[in-house]
């Protein structure tokens, strides 16, 4: 058997991750304290899904004036702006969808930072007993 200092010293951070990601892209890389990532992935997440509502609701609004209009060139007009509207809303929405199952693997896959069993900082070095004798440990925590 092997001596008291043989503890693991690296902590998993389980499914807290994904939960946090799933409920809020990027805050499961925050929480395992991957800020850059975290930060751009919720910003980038939340830029791309915002511009495609945006995008739908001038889709929509464009296919109202079309529909109100007794002007032909009009009417054709606010169509093909409506059309734009709505690729531009498809486009940005899928990649808001791709960027937010990243996220959840990411959040599930990345180890992110160390974190340690002891907060405490010092190097160790004490004798400890063990089954075969007398044993001298050496503690080293490296962040």
């Amino acid at each position: 058997s092997k001596a008291n200092c043989n503890k693991p010293f690296y902590k998993g951070y389980g499914g807290s991750s994904f939960f946090r990601s799933a409920i809020l892209p990027g805050w499961g890389q925050l929480y395992k304290n991957e800020k850059a990532k975290g930060y751009t992935v919720m910003a980038a997440t939340l830029t791309l899904a915002s511009v495609s509502l945006i995008s739908y609701s001038q889709y929509t609004a464009n296919y109202g004036y079309a529909k109100q209009t007794q002007n032909y060139d009009m009417m054709v007009q606010y169509i093909n702006t409506g059309d734009n509207w709505a690729t531009a809303s498809t486009v940005t929405g899928i990649a808001a969808g791709a960027l937010y199952v990243y996220n959840l693997i990411d959040a599930i896959a990345a180890k992110g930072e160390k974190r340690y069993a002891s907060n405490n900082p010092r190097i160790k070095f004490y004798p400890t007993i063990g089954e075969t004798g007398l044993a001298f440990c050496l503690t080293i925590p490296i962040k």
